[in-house]
């Protein structure tokens, strides 16, 4: 069985996890169109790619480092600019520990960059003491 060849969209979602996990947010935010929203589980959305590659450049310093672990990866049929993964994130902690956690990102995109980018994630252990939930 082959498959079929990933499409442009897919590839940019790929590309942002890989550069995400190298805890390069520079190349992650060229990814991002100027107007971006971004939003991360309940807080509120930030607009604008300058704000949003700070946004991601200070979460990024209060770990020792990431991985997404993609599990699915979808493209809505009825409209290619919209991505949706499924994955399991793998932090590690800035006290040695790890802490692996279920989430979903919807990606909107236009002309080639992400315009939106909604995270679906409970990050609240990553920063808890122990990794703990409660």
């Amino acid at each position: 069985m082959t498959r079929a060849p990933a499409s442009a969209q897919l590839e940019l979602i790929r590309e942002l996890f890989t550069a995400i996990d190298r805890g390069d947010g520079g190349t992650a935010a060229s990814m991002f169109a100027d107007d971006i929203r971004f939003a991360f589980g309940n807080n509120p959305p930030v607009h604008g790619r300058g704000k949003v590659e700070g946004t991601m450049r200070d979460f990024l310093a209060g770990i020792a480092g990431i991985r997404h672990e993609l599990t699915g990866l979808w493209q809505v049929a009825s409209n290619p600019d919209i991505v949706i993964a499924e994955m399991t994130v793998h932090y590690s902690r800035l006290d040695g520990t790890s802490v692996s956690l279920p989430c979903c990102n919807v990606f909107r995109t236009h002309d080639g960059a992400i315009a939106d980018y909604q995270i679906y994630m409970d990050v609240n252990p990553v920063f808890a003491p122990n990794g703990s939930t409660s």
